[in-house]
């Protein structure tokens, strides 16, 4: 899909599947690549080249991810499911199978909800699958998750990149709900410590009203999780600074 951020100044190539397009504001499908016919090498040469292409960013595969499951998943889907639908996914082997330990819902603080998987079963996102020693083990059903960006080890990277950011100090004794916007905020900011994501695009991901997130960023500001933030009405915006690399002011 090619999608466009910050009133048309900025635009962005990514791999996600059809429906997760359709359900991003201001996105378009790009249309397939004509690939190389059944059984037509494509060469050494080029093999290698492929080889050293760098696959997403943890930030961009989180960032997708939160996108995908927004469309996967019903719009009252719980702060703590999504959380835990970003690890089973970015977790899952090639067939969908995903073993996730007790010791990551732990550091989560989500191991003493178990309706998060009824909750995540009902939406027939995943069912159960046999049970592991110190694992809970699931199927995922939804075959979207398959079209992610390739490389397990990659996936897992921005799996324990999503883990840590929602286990920092500033936000780990916060609600769910919160540690979800802290997720995405994270997912958008870049090394300066600056950042920004259509307003509605927030909402959508994270099954927020407009209010409720709001309510949530100056959570955030109080806590130490972001320095300041505001909503610009002409771009429909919201933008953040946050750490002490942040040197431009937002007011």
């Amino acid at each position: 899909m090619l999608s466009r951020d910050r009133a048309g100044r900025n635009w962005r190539l990514a791999d996600v599947c059809t429906a997760c397009a359709h359900a991003i504001p201001h996105t378009a499908v790009v249309p397939d690549t004509v690939m190389p016919a059944s059984g037509e090498a494509i060469g050494h040469e080029g093999a290698q080249q492929a080889a050293l292409v760098p696959g997403p960013s943890s930030a961009t595969r989180v960032r997708e991810m939160l996108v995908y499951l927004a469309a996967a998943l019903p719009a009252c889907t719980s702060a703590a499911a999504r959380l835990t639908a970003v690890q089973c996914a970015l977790r899952a082997d090639s067939g969908g199978r995903v073993r996730l330990s007790n010791g990551v819902m732990r550091s989560m603080r989500l191991a003493h909800l178990p309706v998060i998987w009824r909750e995540l079963e009902q939406a027939a996102w995943l069912r159960p699958g046999p049970s592991a020693a110190g694992f809970r083990c699931s199927d995922l059903l939804d075959s979207s998750v398959f079209t992610q960006a390739p490389g397990r080890r990659g996936r897992a990277q921005a799996a324990d990149w999503a883990l840590h950011q929602t286990c920092r100090p500033a936000v780990r004794r916060q609600r769910a709900v919160a540690r979800l916007v802290a997720l995405q905020v994270a997912a958008h900011t870049d090394d300066h410590g600056r950042g920004s994501i259509e307003a509605v695009h927030l909402t959508r991901t994270t099954g927020l009203s407009s209010v409720a997130m709001a309510t949530l960023l100056d959570q955030l500001a109080q806590v130490g999780a972001l320095d300041r933030w505001r909503l610009d009405t002409a771009t429909d915006e919201v933008w953040w600074a946050s750490g002490a690399r942040a040197a431009t002011r937002l007011g």
